[in-house]
């Protein structure tokens, strides 16, 4: 497989997994074909180095946290003008309250949560 049917591939699979099935994929399941860096303090560095396989945890982990973005920010923690307009608008015209078992804020028709099940 080519180099850039790989990366086709790897894009494909993480966006059909993302979509179709909210699991997070094999970080090991293609060949890798670049190296990232990034610096940290010294304790995580340790807690780091501590662990049988790095690399494939901060795979793990990074998909995970891509995985897990909020919907509305996408993760960076911060929404547009025209963003925080949609979502004024939307709160405008529903209600919302946090899950007695999870804690989650939802609509009061969801029902994700059973009693004695704690999701989150």
């Amino acid at each position: 497989m080519s180099p850039r049917s790989q990366e086709e591939a790897y894009n494909w699979a993480f966006v059909w997994n993302f979509e179709h099935s909210r699991q997070p994929i094999q970080a090991m399941a293609l060949p890798k074909q670049e190296i990232i860096t990034f610096k940290v303090d010294h304790e995580l560095g340790q807690m780091l180095a501590s662990l049988p396989n790095r690399s494939a945890f901060i795979r793990q982990a990074v998909l995970a946290a891509l995985h897990n973005a909020c919907p509305l920010c996408m993760g960076t923690g911060q929404i547009s003008v025209p963003q925080k307009r949609h979502w004024e608008n939307l709160v405008a015209h529903y209600h919302l309250e946090r899950c007695g078992i999870c804690h989650a804020i939802h609509e009061p028709e969801d029902t994700a949560c059973s009693p004695g099940e704690a999701k989150g």
